[in-house]
């Protein structure tokens, strides 16, 4: 319960009135006779006299600095505060003595629970305010206690029609959002309803990367040895609606971490563990009111308790540091020990870099750039290629930042991720169309400029060439533009909810990616327009791939597989069946 404040100020004033009287001639006292009298000039009249503004003999005024207080039992705080004049005095009442008393400000837990805190002048009790104070006892677990539970049987019922479904885990993405699969394989982009955990991903904040872990780890406890069921936030079975992406949807998610088929009875709401952890803001739980006396008490017990976003100490791995200037060949060598063990700690994880580099493509808001790096300075070119993903955001950025062959200057945190692998991030708001600041990306040559040391190179491949690259792990041309002669034959389509395409061919050991809306068939104005989103619309079709980015991910199960993402679609040809 938050208590509204109210600040009253009254000025007590009056006139002081002040007067002057001029003295007069005494008519006892004769004139010297000895001097002559001497005539007087007669003088411009004054102009009239404006009067003074009234003066003001005292004012006072109060105001709390505290709104909201949360603290344990035989805990002190002192509130802070402004009053005017200084040695006003101040009458302190609590509206609960049980929960917390107060003396000259001075506040003490005493019991669990909540209370108003009064404050008024002793010279005027209308000029006044309050605080609420929250007091926790002994740490309650709200997760398990019972105060929240699933409503709805999920047994043989589908999310997509009925709101709720048993799930299993596919991508666990940061701390309030993930992905899983239902029982008709569609993908649950799901948004955890009522809280609001710090960026992870395309934005970095402090305690990010923690809550991020917290809910990936418990997920996977779930998938591993438990039950996860995901619900929309109602008592009543119905079709629920997308958020305002249109392609995720605001969830409870309910977990069990170490029993298979789990029951209701038996599952723990990881929206409300979240916050219980100090992990997550309490967020729009509005909808579900009788949910939210949990929320909001777990939320002020991890305040009393001073937990992750709540503590006085630094995220153990916030690193608010300066902009460290590498080579995207430092990192190259961090990517390929990675790809040869798993287990590789990357030197450069969690660190925020800054670096150049050209341009080679931008897809799904993704940017990749290479560079060239010389062996000495008597050997221009003789050297290697080095590239990198830079995750920008799913916001916009200025065109003149992604046109290939543009040369340019990244600031950004390289994070290494299990899900996404190594790559640059955190750049989102620093790609300013005019005007950066001193850590926004800037271009250093505009894509026409760029041709001489700096310009863009593309790798060229015969199909066998380039499998032959795969096969081996050899990264020479890893996150940089290639060029593949001759036919790919596709003979595996699997297409995602959200219609990104994966293609595997016969005989390789490399694949294309395709992530944006793709039209196969260019014969004609009626053709062309046709979006390709099916697997009948490639498998068994011949294509050519004129020009791409060569990457590479791991998939769940370890395996290193090498994919080029088409620069466009019409980088990537449709030869026919």
């Amino acid at each position: 319960m938050k208590a509204n404040k109210l600040l009253s100020l009254l000025l007590l004033g009056g006139f002081l009135l002040v007067g002057c009287k001029t003295p007069a001639t005494d008519p006892t006292k004769p004139t010297d006779p000895g001097e002559p009298t001497v005539p007087t000039v007669p003088t411009e009249p004054s102009e009239p006299s404006v009067p003074s503004e009234p003066s003001v003999p005292g004012s006072y005024s109060f105001s709390l600095k505290d709104i909201d207080i949360s603290m344990k039992v035989n805990e002190t705080y002192q509130l802070q505060y402004t009053v005017s004049p200084e040695d006003a005095e101040i009458i302190w009442t609590s509206s609960n003595d049980e929960v917390v008393t107060v003396d000259k400000g001075l506040l003490t837990g005493v019991g669990a629970g909540e209370a108003i805190i009064y404050a008024k002048l002793a010279a005027d009790e209308n000029i006044k305010d309050q605080c609420a104070v929250t007091v926790s006892g002994e740490w309650h677990d709200y997760v398990t206690d019972g105060s929240v539970k699933l409503g709805l049987d999920f047994e043989g019922k589908d999310f997509f029609k009925d709101g709720v479904e048993k799930v299993e885990l596919m991508t666990p993405i940061d701390g309030d959002t993930a992905h899983f699969k239902t029982g008709s394989g569609k993908t649950l982009k799901a948004r955890f309803y009522g809280i609001d955990t710090p960026e992870s991903t395309g934005k970095v904040q402090e305690w990010g990367y923690e809550a991020s872990e917290f809910t990936t780890n418990k997920l996977k406890n779930a998938k591993a040895k438990g039950t996860i069921v995901v619900s929309s936030p109602s008592n009543e079975y119905g079709a629920p609606d997308p958020d305002s992406t249109g392609s995720r949807y605001v969830s409870l998610v309910w977990i069990n971490e170490t029993k298979k088929n789990a029951s209701i009875d038996e599952l723990y709401l990881l929206n409300l563990w979240v916050v219980q952890e100090g992990l997550s803001l309490v967020k729009n739980i509005d909808a579900f009111p009788e949910y939210e006396a949990s929320f909001t008490a777990a939320e002020a017990q991890a305040k009393a308790y001073e937990l992750c976003l709540w503590s006085k100490e630094q995220a153990p791995h916030w690193n608010p540091g300066a902009y460290e200037e590498i080579s995207l060949l430092e990192i190259k060598r961090e990517v390929e020990l990675s790809i040869a063990d798993q287990s590789h700690k990357n030197i450069y994880d969690n660190k925020y870099v800054t670096f150049t580099g050209v341009v080679s493509s931008y897809a799904d808001g993704t940017l990749y750039v290479q560079e060239f790096y010389p062996i000495d300075d008597d050997h221009p070119d003789v050297g290697e290629w080095a590239g990198i993903n830079i995750f920008c955001g799913m916001s916009a950025i200025s065109t003149k930042f992604t046109k290939t062959n543009t040369y340019i200057r990244v600031y950004g945190l390289a994070k290494d991720s299990e899900i996404f692998g190594f790559q640059i991030t955190d750049t989102q708001g620093h790609w300013a169309a005019y005007a950066p600041d001193e850590d926004d990306c800037v271009v250093l040559l505009k894509a026409e400029e760029n041709i001489d040391e700096h310009s863009l190179y593309t790798f060229h491949y015969t199909v066998d060439e380039l499998n032959a690259v795969a096969k081996s792990n050899n990264c020479e041309s890893l996150f940089c533009s290639v060029a593949v002669e001759g036919e790919l034959i596709c003979d595996y389509c699997y297409v995602s909810d959200d219609r990104a395409i994966t293609l595997g061919f016969s005989n390789t050991d490399f694949g294309v990616y395709i992530p944006f809306a793709y039209h196969g068939d260019q014969s004609s104005a009626e053709t062309k327009v046709i979006r390709w989103d099916e697997k009948t619309d490639f498998e068994g079709k011949r294509f050519r791939l004129d020009l791409g980015t060569y990457a590479w991910h791991r998939q769940t199960s370890g395996k290193v597989v090498y994919q080029i993402i088409p620069t466009n679609e019409l980088s990537f040809v449709w030869l026919g069946e």
